[in-house]
């Protein structure tokens, strides 16, 4: 988002776009005007607002079609829209939130409203936008060393291996205990002493590696079988498992099947 936010007010009343536009300039946010939902549509692609101002009852396009056509495109579903309409009708609103609208404004606009409702989203579009950054900066870490399939992966959904886990034993014998860091893990293990462990290679607190070797090191759970998994392997890896006392490595790709059998191959079920 820029200095100066752009807000696309979409209204085929030219005197309700005159005094949306001075509202919002004087408020210090840049606007373009669309006076049809086609234009609008082209507008969104060109001009990349950050929010836009809906009027509901357009000719040719109605406002709940133009919303529609944001949500469907991957490039505008995010954006924020505000519908602004003169209906009170329930049902009208019920079918601008099935449309996708974010928010909703009275006509006539009251220019108080205006603003806190326009400062409300934005606010909530920048820790969007934060984050997406973030998750950015994270893919292309990790797309250094794997793929951009794995690298999106682990950015959605850093906890994926204890969930495919937790399914995968929720039809066998199989008694699940689970930590979800390795300081957690280790005490967890020392005071449970499972028959086996499944130990996640990058962990919060500490790695699975180094607790792999605590484990090791102590008498209560030194002989007990440690199965090391990650998805998303770096270079010489599976020999540090090794080192550290892993009785077996598994790398992504691998499926739960196979995963399942050496579970199975470690310790058979009763």
């Amino acid at each position: 988002m820029s200095q100066f936010p752009r807000i696309l007010a979409v209204d085929d009343n030219k005197q309700t776009l005159t005094l949306l536009q001075r509202a919002l300039t004087a408020a210090q946010y840049e606007v373009v005007t669309a006076e049809d939902g086609p234009t609008a549509l082209k507008l969104i692609g060109s001009a990349a607002p950050d929010l836009v101002l809906l009027d509901v009852m357009m000719p040719g396009m109605s406002g709940y079609e133009v919303c529609q056509h944001i949500r469907a495109n991957e490039a505008t579903c995010l954006l924020p829209v505000v519908m602004l309409t003169a209906l009170t009708d329930v049902a009208d609103r019920i079918r601008g939130i099935e449309a996708g609208a974010d928010d909703f404004l009275s006509k006539p606009v009251n220019r108080e409203e205006l603003l806190t409702r326009v400062k409300s989203l934005l606010r909530i579009k920048t820790l969007h936008d934060d984050v997406e950054t973030k998750n950015h900066l994270l893919r292309n870490l990790f797309g250094r060393y794997v793929s951009a399939e794995v690298a999106a992966e682990i950015v959605a959904d850093p906890g994926r291996h204890l969930k495919m886990v937790r399914q995968l034993l929720a039809r066998t014998a199989y008694r699940l205990i689970e930590a979800t860091d390795g300081e957690m893990g280790v005490a967890t293990a020392l005071n449970e002493v499972p028959d086996l462990i499944l130990m996640d290679i990058q962990l919060p607190k500490m790695s699975g590696l180094d607790a792999t070797r605590r484990l090791r090191a102590d008498p209560k759970t030194a002989a007990i079988p440690i199965i090391v998994i990650t998805s998303f392997a770096l270079s010489g890896d599976d020999q540090k498992a090794k080192d550290a006392g892993a009785t077996a490595y598994m790398a992504k790709p691998y499926s739960p099947r196979e995963l399942l059998q050496m579970i199975r191959n470690l310790l058979p079920e009763q």
